[in-house]
């Protein structure tokens, strides 16, 4: 598990919110508690992977109300949500909006961490994709104009000879600037060089 990974807990109840938040520190993680969602929503901060966890029934808004204004503020960390109140409907509607899942209250211990483990590896996963992808967009945008343009023709499977002539340069120059752009986007070899950028696609 990461160290930096942050839990937030958002529940009216006092003893369940102690209660969890205990149960969540006891295994090692980084919890952040609240029982206003107003306040919950300025606090629960996307900054590092981790997981919020939001009671349904709360006051001034519910927990799906509160779970769709953290994606209107295009905060995308995972969302479960926990209800003494369950039914169906809100649980489909909790899904609906985005739940990774809904539990009812008395909680699991066990299953409930599984999930909240789950959910830290699955954001952790996400966090090290964009990450991956904004390094590579920093490495791209320090090429020059014409290191740019051989860029896209290497990469693309083109010879040096080919390149020299659809760019009206020679093949010395060619891999002047492929040795360039292999030191900027940190790859060790055209193949490598592929690679990383196909991983930027399939992202």
């Amino acid at each position: 598990m990461p160290d930096d990974v942050k839990i937030y807990l958002l529940d009216d109840d006092e003893v369940s919110r102690e209660s969890l938040h205990y149960l969540m520190e006891s295994v090692g993680l980084d919890v952040t508690s609240s029982s206003q969602p107003l306040e919950f929503l300025e606090i629960c901060k996307h900054d590092a992977p981790g997981c919020a966890i939001i009671d349904l029934r709360l006051p001034i808004m519910s927990g799906i109300d509160v779970l769709m204004k953290l994606r209107m503020r295009e905060n995308s960390i995972p969302v479960v949500i926990i209800t003494a109140y369950g039914t169906v409907r809100t649980t489909v509607d909790a899904l609906k909006q985005g739940a990774v899942d809904v539990f009812e209250k008395p909680l699991d211990d066990q299953e409930f961490l599984d999930c909240i483990q789950k959910c830290i590896e699955t954001d952790f996963a996400s966090w090290q994709a964009q990450k991956f992808m904004s390094t590579v967009r920093r490495q791209v945008a320090t090429l020059t104009v014409r290191e740019r343009q051989v860029f896209d023709h290497i990469v693309a499977g083109e010879t040096n000879k080919k390149v020299g002539n659809d760019l009206g340069i020679s093949p010395r120059t060619v891999e002047n600037h492929r040795a360039s752009i292999l030191a900027k986007m940190d790859a060790r070899s055209v193949a490598a060089l592929v690679a990383k950028i196909d991983g930027i696609n399939r992202l």
